[in-house]
């Protein structure tokens, strides 16, 4: 796919420090493309990772060798100011710790030498709308997981022939599912961390897991005191998290740690 026009606009998104437009980028180029050719162009066809592909197809082909890697990780495009919809949802970013409106990219990354080419993406679209009883909150989730697009893209590189020995991910992708289709399926090794990540939270406003047993007590014998808890509390003091306790407690979910 040989398009010029595709091949300015994305340097012009990656050597701009401020906002980006269809004028500015215009006006970079002293008019000699205009700005309705831009806006034509942005509104064109979906460049979907297919596309992407015949784009790194040559050049991967050029340096791919048996102890290649593919790397897989999720970026967020953060949007605070934009409509939300499907695209542009509310995501949990590990790296702040908190939830923030964005798009939600899972990329896969080849890595050879040292050369690094992206070979696939997918865009998380959370297309399911529905209300959370306990808050009566209007939420959105992805009908397919991030886990079931990192197996679908990896059958995509099988499909594409691309030569690799590992799978590299982060621990959110370290599921046994994923570790069972790398290694039987596909007849590949992987590099992942099976610890859990006990902050990350798929929805805003649901509070992370917390570790404490009923009434906050600690097993006989032992000298921890409850995670989460003052010293010489017994329950959470704090109403927001009594609440969250309560309702735990009521329905034995391991928000609240009631085993």
């Amino acid at each position: 796919m040989e398009n010029p026009l595709l091949e300015l606009y994305s340097d012009y998104l990656l050597s701009s420090f401020g906002q980006t437009t269809a004028t500015g980028m215009s006006r970079l180029v002293d008019d000699a493309l205009s700005h309705d050719q831009v806006t034509r162009f942005l509104a064109g066809a979906e460049l979907k990772s297919q596309d992407l592909w015949r784009l790194v197809k040559k050049p991967l082909r050029a340096i791919e060798s048996d102890d290649g890697v593919l790397i897989f990780d999720d970026t967020i495009e953060e949007k605070p100011y934009s409509d939300e919809n499907e695209i542009i949802a509310w995501h949990f970013d590990h790296c702040q710790n908190r939830t923030v409106k964005g798009v939600n990219i899972l990329n896969c990354l080849y890595h050879s030498g040292e050369v690094n080419i992206p070979v696939a993406f997918e865009i998380v679209h959370k297309d399911l709308v529905y209300c959370e009883v306990e808050t009566r909150q209007v939420k959105r989730r992805s009908a397919v997981t991030q886990n079931e697009h990192l197996r679908a893209m990896l059958g995509v590189c099988r499909q594409n022939q691309v030569r690799y020995r590992y799978v590299l991910t982060d621990n959110w992708f370290s599921s046994k599912e994923n570790m069972a289709f790398i290694k039987v399926d596909l007849g590949k090794d992987f590099v992942m961390s099976p610890q859990k990540q006990p902050h990350r939270r798929p929805e805003p406003g649901i509070p992370a897991p917390r570790l404490f047993r009923p009434h906050g007590r600690a097993p006989a014998g032992s000298q921890h005191r409850p995670v989460g808890l003052p010293q010489g509390d017994s329950v959470p003091r704090d109403a927001g998290q009594a609440s969250l306790y309560e309702q735990g407690r009521q329905h034995r979910c391991p928000v609240s740690g009631v085993e």
